[in-house]
């Protein structure tokens, strides 16, 4: 079993499947089963139809922009991850897919709490998550996969995902997505995870500093894409905010705050 698939696959998913932005779904032309959560958003804050139509081309220049930075920062973490398990030995190699299967359902049953998730969306998203994580893997391997191959496959994992959600937990989507990514962006939340990983593989001194210098590099290959992806959120959600009403703004907020307090 190849470990690479394993790791982060119940975050990939809902993280690649959404690209953070609440209305991706508004951008399709045929709709998911159901309210999609942009849908959901919409029915919350009472849009008006020429709100709904400039969030439409408000967020097609964000995913015009976004599309690329997300792919070079998959691209990133998926050739990280790739060196760290050249400096594992074979026994460690052996060890790792259990370590990190542990690590995934533990992050997904934090997710899946945080929405609320009943026992019988918990084994079918976890079983989408699956698929589409080997997925999103497979394409990260590929030599010249570009930031539409990302986008379309994100799309699809989005239209699996999406449909099992009840529109509450639609709405509550994009504030756990964006709390997600916050998390595995960080830096230090990586090197502390792959730090646990570590002690429980028994990694040598020499190993030990081979991975540290691993992340290191990446850090500062990361630190300009993930910056301009954050810059860019920024200026998406101030631009949303300026065609909302006081009174949505409210309830945005307290939508926000009911996600907090999950």
């Amino acid at each position: 079993m190849d470990w690479r698939r394993i790791l982060g696959s119940a975050v990939a998913v809902i993280i690649m499947a959404t690209g953070t932005s609440w209305l991706a779904a508004q951008e399709r032309q045929a709709q998911a089963p159901g309210r999609d959560w942009a849908e959901a958003i919409a029915a919350k804050l009472n849009l008006t139809e020429q709100q709904k139509e400039q969030f439409r081309t408000m967020h097609k220049d964000f995913e015009a922009k976004a599309d690329p930075l997300r792919q070079e920062i998959w691209s990133l973490h998926h050739q990280e991850r790739t060196q760290m398990s050249q400096v594992l030995n074979e026994k460690q190699r052996a060890e790792l897919p259990t370590i990190l299967q542990n690590a995934r359902a533990k992050e997904f049953q934090e997710i899946a709490t945080q929405l609320g998730l009943s026992d019988a969306q918990r084994q079918k998203i976890q079983k989408i998550q699956q698929e589409y994580g080997q997925k999103f893997h497979d394409l990260a391997d590929q030599q010249g996969a570009n930031a539409e191959k990302f986008r379309a496959l994100r799309h699809e994992a989005m239209q699996a995902v999406l449909p099992e959600l009840t529109e509450d937990q639609r709405a509550r989507f994009p504030m756990m997505v964006g709390e997600e990514i916050r998390k595995w962006g960080n830096p230090e939340f990586r090197q502390t995870f792959w730090k646990n990983v570590g002690e429980q593989l028994g990694l040598t001194a020499e190993q030990k500093q081979q991975i540290e210098k691993i992340h290191t590099d990446f850090a500062q290959k990361l630190e300009k894409p993930l910056t301009q992806l954050k810059d860019l959120h920024q200026q998406h959600h101030a631009a949303i905010e300026n065609v909302l009403t006081a009174d949505q703004k409210t309830k945005l907020e307290e939508l926000r705050k009911g996600f907090e307090r999950k």
